[in-house]
């Protein structure tokens, strides 16, 4: 974290710790010793899962928080006689396609 807040330093940016977070990444069963992260005096805060770029990723690198996050365009296809078909492909490439080709490296081990 030094070396990530000297390059933020180095590089004329600022990182804004009160809107930081951090995940461990561990299997389940895994206990991990890494409790706090401290930049500067102020602690940041460490979660179970975050949003990266639109992706919700969790610390056992499991996607059901995401595919709850995408789960509704599967609820607008039953209701294709009330939105045209060219309609539910603009909501989904408007809203969900860039989503999911940002993350491909990621979705590709799923």
């Amino acid at each position: 974290m030094r070396a990530l807040s000297d390059w933020f330093y180095a590089n004329k940016l600022s990182l804004n710790v009160l809107q930081t977070t951090f995940v461990v990444f561990a299997p389940k069963n895994t206990n991990n010793n890494i409790t706090s992260i401290t930049l500067g005096n102020q602690q940041v805060l460490r979660v179970n899962k975050a949003k990266f770029v639109d992706i919700y990723i969790d610390n056992g690198l499991e996607w059901d928080d995401h595919t709850n996050y995408i789960q509704w365009i599967k609820c607008n296809s039953y209701g294709q006689e009330y939105l045209y078909v060219d309609s539910l492909k603009s909501l989904y490439y408007s809203l969900i396609h860039y989503h999911l080709t940002y993350g491909t490296m990621l979705w590709g081990s799923a």
